[in-house]
C-alpha cells in the first residue's frame, strides 16, 4: 500500500484508517494543541506516514500506566479511546522529532491492521452525547469558580489570566479539557475525562477532580501555615531568651546553670514515675527562666530537689509480727496502760 494512501475514510461505515502515534505521559483532547517530542522508531515512522497523506492526520492514543517503561508498545498497551489529530508544526532533530498536534475529534479504535513499521488502525468517531441541563451548567460554574480560586500562576501572551480565558470559552466540554491540561492531571485521570460518554459526565468528572485538588491545596496551605507559625514561635522564644540572658549578665543576676544541669542529669537517670518525671521537667524549665534572687526560684529549687531525692523505687519488706510490734511500743512508751 502506498504511504499516500495510509489515511483513508470509508464513507459508508464512517470508519477511518490512519497511523497510530502513542503518547507516554500525556493525553490529547479535542480542540487542544499539544507540543510533544517523539524519539521511538515506530513513532517517527507513524509521523512520516501521516505527513505523506493529504490531510497530515493520525490517531493519537495514550499508553496505559503499566506499559510506560516499554521502549516499543503494542496494541494491548494502548487505550482504545483516543483523538484524531493533525500535525500543525514539526521540526526534525538528529535523534527525534518535535511537533505540535492539534486535536480534532474523539475516536474509538476498532482494530489494528498493521504493526510494522508502525501501528496502523481503523477507528470511528466517538462523539459525546449532549445532555446539557441546569445540573451540568451548575457543575460547570462551580468548577470554574474553584479553578479561579486555585490561583494558578499561568498567564497568556496578552496578559489575561488563564481562568479568564477559559471562562470566555463557550463550550463546557472544551473548558474542562483546558482546565485538565493547565492542572497537569495524571494520564489515567485525563483518560477517564476523555472517555466520558456525555457532556454532563465530563462536567461531573472535572468537578470531582478540581474539588479534590482544591481540598489538597487547602490542606497544604494549612500545614504550611502551621509550620511557619511553629517556626516563628520558636524563633521568637530564642530571641527573647537571648535578650533575657544578656540582661541578666548586665545585672550580674545569672542563674546557676550548673545546679540546674545536675538536676537534669539526675532526672535523665530515671527512677521517677511518669507524672513525677513530667512535673520535674516542667519545673526545671521554669527554674531556668528565673534568677536566683527570685523568691520563686528558692521554692521551686527545694521542691524539685525533694522530688528527685524521694526513694520512688526503694521498698522494704513488711513485718507483721504483732509481738515484735508490742515490744517496740513498750520500749518507746513505757508504763502505758492498755
Amino acid at each position: 500500500m502506498e504511504e499516500n494512501n495510509m489515511v483513508e475514510a470509508n464513507a459508508e461505515s464512517n470508519s477511518w484508517k490512519a497511523p497510530v502515534l502513542s503518547l507516554n505521559d500525556a493525553v490529547l483532547f479535542p480542540e487542544i494543541l499539544l507540543p510533544i517530542a517523539i524519539f521511538s522508531q515506530k513513532g517517527k515512522e507513524a509521523i512520516n506516514a501521516a505527513l505523506a497523506g493529504p490531510e497530515k492526520t493520525l490517531i493519537v492514543v495514550s499508553v496505559r500506566i503499566f506499559a510506560k517503561e516499554k521502549i516499543e508498545v503494542n496494541e494491548d498497551d494502548l487505550y482504545q479511546v483516543g483523538t484524531k489529530a493533525i500535525i500543525s508544526h514539526m521540526a526534525r532533530y538528529e535523534d527525534g522529532i518535535s511537533l505540535s498536534l492539534s486535536g480534532i475529534e474523539r475516536i474509538k479504535i476498532n482494530k489494528y491492521e498493521s504493526h510494522v513499521p508502525y501501528l496502523l488502525a481503523q477507528s470511528t468517531p466517538y462523539p459525546l452525547l449532549d445532555d446539557s441541563d441546569p445540573e451540568s451548567e451548575a457543575l460547570n460554574r462551580e468548577t470554574l469558580k474553584k479553578f479561579e480560586e486555585m490561583k494558578l500562576n499561568v498567564q497568556t501572551e496578552n496578559g489575561i489570566s488563564i481562568s479568564e480565558l477559559i471562562k470566555n470559552v463557550p463550550d463546557p466540554v472544551h473548558q474542562s479539557y483546558l482546565m485538565a491540561v493547565v492542572m497537569g492531571l495524571a494520564v489515567d485521570k485525563s483518560q477517564v475525562l476523555l472517555e466520558a460518554k456525555s457532556t454532563k459526565e465530563v462536567c461531573k468528572i472535572m468537578h470531582d477532580y478540581i474539588s479534590y485538588e482544591d481540598n489538597v491545596q487547602m490542606l497544604r496551605d494549612r500545614i504550611s501555615k502551621q509550620v511557619a507559625d511553629e517556626l516563628g514561635k520558636e524563633q521568637k522564644e530564642y530571641v527573647l531568651r537571648r535578650q533575657l540572658s544578656e540582661i541578666q549578665k548586665e545585672l550580674g543576676d545569672v542563674t546557676d546553670k550548673g545546679t540546674i544541669r545536675e538536676m537534669e542529669d539526675q532526672l535523665l537517670k530515671g527512677g521517677l514515675p511518669e507524672k513525677a518525671h513530667d512535673e520535674v521537667k516542667k519545673q526545671l524549665k521554669r527554674l531556668s527562666q528565673l534568677t536566683e534572687m527570685s523568691p520563686e526560684y528558692q521554692v521551686i529549687d527545694s521542691y524539685v530537689k525533694s522530688l528527685l531525692e524521694l526513694p520512688w523505687n526503694k521498698k522494704t519488706e513488711d513485718n507483721l509480727d504483732l509481738n515484735r510490734a508490742e515490744t517496740i511500743l513498750d520500749e518507746d512508751h513505757y508504763d502505758l496502760k492498755k
